[in-house]
């Protein structure tokens, strides 16, 4: 094994990456199985929001460590990206 490869297995995960992911986990429970997205108020809605846009710049943030593992920062900020698409989606149409 190269010392690079080796280097990469070492890697600890970023806690604000992990926190990134948990809230996407969050945000895709609340848009299929808790309540559907377009049934919710506004005050409902906006916390959804909030929740999405906190784990997509947790994400980034987790992202841009260095010396920490990338796996979870960028699941986190895929996952919250769909999330935000899908919502804009049943939203709007």
């Amino acid at each position: 094994m190269s010392i690079v490869s080796q280097n990469c297995h070492n890697l600890k995960h970023s806690r604000l990456g992990i926190i990134s992911f948990i809230l996407s986990a969050i945000a895709t429970l609340i848009i299929f199985v808790v309540r559907p997205i377009y049934y919710l108020n506004i005050e409902a809605y906006t916390k959804f929001l909030l929740l999405v846009f906190l784990g997509i710049g947790l994400g980034i943030i987790g992202l841009l460590q260095k010396d920490k593992n990338r796996l979870f920062p960028i699941l986190g900020i895929i996952i919250s990206s769909a999330c935000l698409l899908v919502t804009i989606i049943i939203r709007n149409f």
